[in-house]
């Protein structure tokens, strides 16, 4: 009798493997073809740098967060399109099929998204800046004011980023950190947000909020009132996968996020928005707040807190 419940057992542990292999295959293959399939990639004076471009009007250039690439650009702007605007949204370097070596910092990856205008005919853009891509918009402003017409940030870090905040220090990130778990790990977290939702968006405010408990419940209770929403978070997960393909990019963000420093902001012409989170973990909402006394651009029109 033990025997056959220790066979059973083995059996049905060979045939989840395989059913997780399998199935793990074919999302991390499916994933791949979609990335390949929707951006280009293009050799400019200064470095190679993938991205993809959709609508048309007015450009506005999309700077993902980490981790991210130009999927997660395309993502975050694509309502805009409908509102008669182009996206050119790229993956910064080290992220998807812009090598590291185009530009790790934020001055060089700056001088990229000049490069690749230039190539692409873009004369002038609005720059919107999420997370770990806003200094890179902000430094762009600074160097670059005429070729821009509007600034967004989006929950940007905007001074150095604090080390305990560490993607690689989370729960996901201390079981899966090694590149040969790396995907499985995402894969994991993937499947576990499409089929227990409201688990992976505790965990999710849990890691990267400030909320206590009920707040996280409440705020839980709220994204799964709206269908737009789930909808929403579902596939900004995606924006992260596979995270082999941006470990290099993620890797160089977490070193020069340590040394954020972004002078003569008050310099700064262009017309900016600011969207931040009151409750944000990774970027603190007082940081803005001490950023726009510190610089009281007459530009800075709006402050916007989210609703966390």
């Amino acid at each position: 009798m033990l025997v056959e419940i220790a066979l059973t057992t083995v059996v049905l542990v060979v045939i989840l493997f395989l059913w997780s292999a399998i199935n793990f295959r074919k999302w991390k293959m499916e994933l791949q073809h979609t990335l390949d399939s929707n951006s280009r990639v293009i050799t400019t004076s200064v470095g190679t740098i993938e991205y993809a471009l959709v609508g048309e009007g007015p450009a506005i250039i999309a700077i993902h967060g980490a981790p991210g690439g130009y999927d997660q650009g395309i993502f975050a702007m694509r309502d805009w399109v409908d509102e008669g605007y182009s996206v050119l949204a790229i993956s910064r370097p080290g992220y998807l099929k812009t090598p590291l070596n185009t530009g790790p910092s934020f001055e060089e990856q700056a001088e990229v998204i000049r490069a690749l205008m230039d190539s692409l005919d873009v004369q002038k853009a609005a720059i919107i800046g999420s997370s770990a891509g806003g200094p890179v918009a902000l430094v762009f402003s600074l160097q670059y004011p005429k070729r821009v017409w509007a600034l967004g940030l989006i929950c940007a870090v905007t001074l150095p980023y604090r080390a305990e905040n560490n993607w690689l220090n989370n729960v996901v990130g201390r079981l899966f950190a090694s590149d040969l778990l790396l995907d499985v790990g995402v894969w994991l977290f993937d499947v576990l947000t499409r089929y227990r939702t409201t688990y992976s968006l505790k965990r999710m405010f849990k890691e990267n909020s400030t909320l206590n408990k009920f707040q996280i419940d409440e705020r839980v209770k709220y994204v799964l009132s709206e269908p737009q929403q789930i909808v929403w978070y579902k596939e900004f997960i995606r924006t992260a996968c596979p995270l082999t393909l941006r470990k290099d990019g993620l890797e160089n963000d977490m070193e020069i996020l340590r040394h954020v420093n972004l002078p003569n902001l008050e310099t700064i012409i262009t017309p900016t928005l600011i969207l931040h989170g009151r409750a944000d973990e990774c970027s603190p909402f007082y940081t803005q707040n001490m950023l726009r006394h510190q610089y009281p651009m007459r530009n800075w029109s709006v402050l916007r807190m989210l609703g966390m």
